[in-house]
């Protein structure tokens, strides 16, 4: 990898451990106060897709009000419904999100993948989000503590 300067307020990055070579313009943002990206793991294939969807949507939604940006890699399912992929593109997928994101609520039920998520984020230094039930005020509360937690951290 290799970072060339542009101006005082961008870089360019290029990757070349592919064959090819991606190049991505990084922009300092110090001035923007940018809502944290806050992964959602959790169970997707048992008992049912659908459900399981719409249970992270009904989650994620209510974390818009907390400001925060959720991710919600279930959505995937729609994409796929259009353009069928092997699971494993679909993990791949998910695990490129995860990285981007600022910390990750880990919403209860058995789910091999959203472990597998949890041990990547916490190896990485990710801060992993346990709700205490699928409850949506469960998992909203906390996000809510780890906002809160981390605002006692950076305040005067």
């Amino acid at each position: 990898m290799s970072i060339t300067s542009q101006t005082p307020s961008s870089a360019e990055v290029s990757v070349s451990h592919r064959p090819w070579t991606a190049r991505f313009v990084v922009r300092e943002i110090q001035s923007m106060r940018l809502p944290p990206l806050i992964y959602l793991a959790g169970p997707y294939t048992h008992p049912d897709p659908v459900e399981n969807t719409h249970h992270m949507i009904r989650i994620a939604d209510a974390l818009l009000d907390l400001d925060v940006v959720p991710v919600v890699p279930h959505l995937s399912m729609f994409w796929h419904l259009l353009c069928p992929r092997p699971y494993g593109d679909w993990l791949t997928y998910d695990l490129h999100l995860l990285l981007r994101c600022d910390a990750v609520l880990r919403v209860p039920g058995a789910s091999s993948g959203a472990d597998g998520e949890l041990r990547v984020a916490r190896r990485l230094g990710i801060p992993v989000l346990l709700a205490e039930t699928r409850n949506l005020e469960d998992c909203v509360a906390a996000i809510d503590q780890w906002l809160e937690d981390c605002w006692e951290t950076i305040a005067p």
